[in-house]
């Protein structure tokens, strides 16, 4: 059902003044964080919360990069590794970005995009990241947050149900 709704891409997206539809919006959130990252051709590059590996695809596409890929969905992972030919990038892991066992200084690039709010310890998704992006290498995320100084109806009606909805933990 989520595939049919939102696509192999499951972003929100960034939705600009010339932007018109999802596809679009969604590309052009993909396409600022990849710029963003300075990803050059053939890095290592880590992409937290795959989903079905939209992102990391358009990473190997646009800058010929190593990408990893995680996601802890084993339903996104056999659709991601469907899309990958066999030996071929991005390489698509079914992993816990908590428990990830990549190399430290590992990577050049770290993206993630709208997974935060996916994440239950976020203090540790952030030592990870230190762990595993390389000195000098620079990590890119976009998450839905909350305000700290949100209403306690804002909190139960809206931020709540937000996270609720869209299976997370919590956007702080």
């Amino acid at each position: 059902f989520h595939r049919d709704v939102w696509g192999l891409d499951v972003h929100h997206g960034l939705w600009e003044h010339d932007v018109t539809d999802h596809k679009a919006a969604s590309l052009r959130l993909t396409d600022m964080v990849i710029d963003k990252a300075q990803i050059a051709e053939g890095s290592q590059v880590v992409d937290i919360g795959c989903g079905y590996g939209e992102t990391a695809r358009r990473i190997v596409e646009r800058k010929r990069a190593n990408v990893t890929a995680m996601t802890v969905s084993e339903s996104q992972a056999r659709v991601a590794q469907g899309l990958t030919p066999e030996g071929g990038q991005p390489r698509v892991l079914l992993q816990d970005w908590l428990e990830n066992d990549l190399p430290d200084d590992f990577a050049d690039a770290i993206v993630s995009i709208e997974c935060l709010i996916h994440i239950p310890d976020k203090a540790e998704f952030f030592r990870q990241i230190r762990r595993v992006l390389k000195p000098g290498g620079r990590a890119v995320i976009t998450a839905w947050l909350a305000s700290d100084s949100a209403t306690r109806w804002q909190r139960t009606f809206l931020l709540e149900a937000i996270v609720h909805e869209m299976f997370g933990h919590s956007m702080g």
